[in-house]
């Protein structure tokens, strides 16, 4: 994915009034860019005591991604006992910042991506593995019925993985048309969905889905031996009520790819998947994925980079 714009500077003084609220007598010392999500914008805020905490700031058109991310990291903490930050405060009235934040706080070590370079192919597996235990927790949390998650739950009910799939690419496919993309290729992926949409009806039941699950969303660090350790999960503002290969799908194209040590690992971690015809289930799923990212992209005013087109062309018959 593209590298985000810089981060605009927040003065201490604008930070002390939320670092009042977390504990008395405590003093912001630094704010600190953080690189990150391609939609907020990400600080931490260093204090006279004790580890630093980040900020995170919304966007005004997406300040209720604020609510939805409370909402999807109360669900993960009350059920499960994976790594996640805890929230320590959260506001929205726009009276210490101009636009709605959340305070977290922060977790261990850097992100996988940052890192992974430097390790090993039996480092990489392990960290993969882990990746994939952490994506099977996920998805042992059922929801009501598919569809987008908004700040109180569901926004849209489908009752299938096939109406609601069947809608994203219709609404995908007209915005690719409508930002400048090719009609005859847009012709092909509205072919190959409807040839291909039974694949979709094997999923029964929808799950809850990170819809970012990324190694740039996952933390690691070394423990005491020198050894690369995952530390924790971030970044759920994406998050939908779906099918679980959506997810894999998005692993498998953002953070796998054709890396033996990586694929084996997350398979290893994650487990058997029994499903007919799952791998090609996947491939529709990260045709749905190219075109999201080259539609917000599009959408955003950036250039969609050049390897969207093309999986997009070699994913569809």
């Amino acid at each position: 994915m593209q590298t985000p714009e810089p981060r605009p500077d927040i003065p201490l003084e604008r930070v002390q009034p939320i670092v009042d609220r977390l504990k008395a007598n405590l003093k912001a010392t630094a704010v600190v860019p953080l690189r990150g999500g391609n939609i907020s914008d990400l600080y931490e805020i260093q204090v006279s005591e004790g580890p630093g905490v980040v900020l995170k700031v919304y966007p005004d058109q997406l300040h209720w991604k604020m609510k939805k991310e409370l909402l999807v990291y109360g669900w993960l903490q009350a059920q499960t006992d994976l790594p996640t930050p805890r929230i320590l405060a959260f506001d929205d009235s726009k009276e210490l910042l101009p636009q709605t934040f959340v305070v977290m706080s922060k977790l261990e070590g850097q992100s996988l991506k940052a890192t992974e370079a430097s390790l090993s192919e039996v480092e990489l597996h392990a960290a993969y593995a882990e990746m994939g235990r952490m994506l099977k927790t996920i998805h042992g949390l059922p929801m009501a019925s598919f569809g987008y998650i908004g700040a109180d739950g569901i926004m849209e009910a489908y009752p299938t993985n096939e109406a609601y799939m069947a809608h994203q690419f219709r609404k995908k496919i007209n915005a690719f048309i409508e930002l400048g993309g090719d009609a005859d290729l847009a012709d092909r992926m509205l072919g190959h969905v409807a040839v291909t949409a039974t694949l979709l009806s094997t999923c029964k039941s929808p799950v809850l889905c990170h819809d970012d699950f990324h190694a740039g969303n996952i933390m690691a660090s070394k423990d005491d031996g020198g050894t690369w350790k995952v530390t924790g999960l971030l970044d759920v503002e994406n998050a939908i009520a779906g099918d679980p290969l959506i997810d894999i799908a998005k692993t498998l194209a953002y953070s796998v790819g054709d890396n033996k040590a990586k694929r084996e690992g997350f398979f290893h971690g994650y487990g058997p998947i029994e499903r007919p015809d799952w791998e090609k289930t996947v491939d529709l799923y990260r045709l749905y994925h190219a075109l999201e990212y080259w539609v917000w992209a599009s959408s955003n005013g950036q250039t969609p980079p050049p390897w969207l087109i093309k999986d997009m062309q070699r994913l569809v018959v």
